[in-house]
């Protein structure tokens, strides 16, 4: 009799490996399921990207004109082209710091901020003075002018869309960063024909205008959704202080 209690307790006995090894499969179909809705939502975002900037394109072209479309492709130009060698690679960085110590995302967005702050404000001045350089935009200093603060001004939002984009990527909010790309792509569209077609616009200072006020936007969203990292990062300046 003894015997048989003894054999039923043992077979209630659940072995610990066959429990790990059955958690293990079960959060690898999970983040399967997920990689593959991750896959498909960015796929579908590409395509509609694609599909609103060629709409664009296409009203730009026709609106603008071979003249005003040159000047506001070397308005989009010149901030980008700063905003990238001023970057040094720190993008990247901050990326793959913040998806290697999720933990210490308030520190990192923290010192992501005072970057852009300080390297945004010389890269603005740099682009001050490529500006007013004529042989550097080839005779085309006299147009650019008008525009000088907003293609100042675009160089720090640049830098601080491109940082915040690739920190939202380290934490894997692809459905963010996706949102923030349709943005990139559909809101210039709808900016452009609100000021060109509503309040009869100049169409280059409706293209301007249109993508200063597009990546301004995306600047503000993606700070907007990073809030959770500045709550962590002040309480834990808080207890410091406190102690």
């Amino acid at each position: 009799m003894p015997d048989k209690k003894e054999k039923a307790s043992q077979d209630k006995i659940v072995d610990p490996n066959t429990i790990a090894s059955s958690t293990d499969n079960r959060s690898s179909t999970i983040d399967a399921d997920k990689l593959i809705s991750q896959i498909g939502q960015s796929f579908v975002t590409k395509i509609l990207m694609i599909l609103l900037r060629l709409v664009r394109n296409a009203i730009l072209a026709r609106v603008l004109g071979p003249a005003d479309r040159g000047l506001f492709a070397l308005i989009g130009a010149i901030p980008d082209l700063i905003m990238s060698i001023g970057n040094m690679g720190y993008s990247n960085s901050v990326a793959y710091y913040g998806s290697r110590n999720k933990n210490k995302m308030g520190a990192l967005v923290g010192s992501t901020l005072l970057f852009c702050l300080s390297m945004g404000s010389f890269l603005a001045f740099v682009a001050y003075l490529v500006i007013h350089t004529p042989w550097l935009v080839k005779g085309q200093d006299q147009a650019l002018i008008p525009f000088t603060w907003l293609i100042v001004f675009l160089v720090p939002i640049l830098l601080f869309k491109f940082i915040n984009i690739n920190l939202l990527t380290s934490q894997n909010w692809v459905g963010k960063v996706n949102t923030l790309s349709l943005m990139e792509s559909g809101l210039p569209l709808i900016l452009f024909l609100l000021l060109w077609w509503v309040f009869d616009m100049p169409g280059i200072n409706a293209a301007v205008y249109s993508l200063f006020g597009t990546m301004t936007a995306i600047v503000i969203v993606s700070l907007f959704w990073m809030r959770p990292f500045f709550r962590k990062e002040i309480g834990r300046a808080t207890r410091l202080n406190s102690s």
